[in-house]
């Protein structure tokens, strides 16, 4: 199983805490944990609608199912908000090592260009 951790500005000083704990149950079951979301209050500024439009395209890019309706209604969210969720370099790390769909992945690509 592969799990995403998520934390907004809000939570970010909880990271470190939250990473090592769900890290030491996740390898007892040999899950991989990825960190996805904001490490600290330094890191880049992320929202619970950044998280949640990252959430999507990491969920969406493992189906093959629908997948045309979903990029429109990606194209159809302003560009900055997608940009932004998508800009950290550990969601990069998760969604280019996993993404199983082309054309999601060519779309972030694009927003990223």
């Amino acid at each position: 199983m592969k799990i995403a951790l998520m934390m907004e500005n809000s939570q970010a000083p909880k990271n470190a805490t939250v990473l090592n704990e769900l890290t030491v149950v996740a390898s007892e079951k040999n899950y991989s944990v990825f960190n996805v979301g904001m490490s600290d209050e330094n890191d880049h500024h992320l929202t619970y609608v950044h998280l949640g439009i990252m959430a999507s395209i990491l969920i969406k890019s493992k189906a093959a199912v629908t997948k045309e309706n979903y990029l429109d209604t990606l194209r159809a969210i302003d560009p900055a908000l997608i940009k932004t969720a998508v800009t950290g370099e550990r969601f990069q790390q998760c969604f280019f090592d996993n993404c199983q769909d082309q054309e999601i992945e060519a779309f972030v690509r694009e927003i990223l260009a």
